[in-house]
Formats: structure tokens, sequence, C-alpha cells
């Protein structure tokens, strides 16, 4: 396989990997703000019900655990996928690296002349 042939393949890989990478990413996103938005609805839902200091309270301190487990969830997903993503693109350049590309692309094939 020629170097250029070899670059190619690689490049290639590389670019199905950071697309995958970044699909999976846009979901998490998608997945995160749809929970972030069921979230404020069902507690702007209780705060209609609210009769006391002490029960605006424990809603507010219910919305902020539950925003910062969900965000921290998120968080931890997001650097899993990419922490994967790193590890296998590093497989694949350690791979290419390996394999002995050819240089006969370059080589001018010799002539009789001379």
């Amino acid at each position: 396989m020629s170097v250029i042939e070899k670059s190619l393949e690689l490049n290639k890989a590389l670019f199905e990997l950071n697309s995958a990478t970044f699909k999976k990413l846009a979901e998490l996103d998608t997945e995160s703000f749809q929970s972030y938005m069921d979230l404020n609805k069902s507690t702007s839902e209780k705060m209609m019900e609210i009769k006391s200091v002490a029960a605006w309270m424990d809603i507010q301190r219910s919305y902020s655990k539950s925003l910062w487990d969900d965000s921290q969830s998120a968080y931890k997903a997001k650097t899993e996928i990419c922490q994967l993503a790193y590890e296998e693109a590093g497989q694949m350049i350690k791979d290419a690296m390996a394999k002995p590309a050819t240089a006969d692309a370059w080589v001018q094939p010799a002539t009789a002349e001379a």
C-alpha cells in the first residue's frame, strides 16, 4: 500500500470516528435538553401548589439537586464518549504507523536511456 493510500485510509477512518462521536454527543445533548425541559415543567407545576415558605424551599432544593445530578450525569457520559473516541483514534494512528508503507507510487521507472 502506498503512502498516499495509507494516508487516505487513515483519514477516512478518523473522519468516520469523528462523525459517529459527534452524533453521539448531539444525541446526548438532545436528551439532556429534553430532561431539563421536563424538570422545569414539573417544577413549575409544583410551584402552583405552594402554600408555605418551607414547601417553596423544598421544591427549590429538589429542583437544584435534580439539575445538578442531571448535569453531572451528562458530563460523565460526554467524558466517556470523548475518552473512547480518543483511545480509538490513537489506536488507529498506531496501527497505521505500524504497517510499513511503500513509496513505489513516487518512484519513477528506470529508463533504458540512462
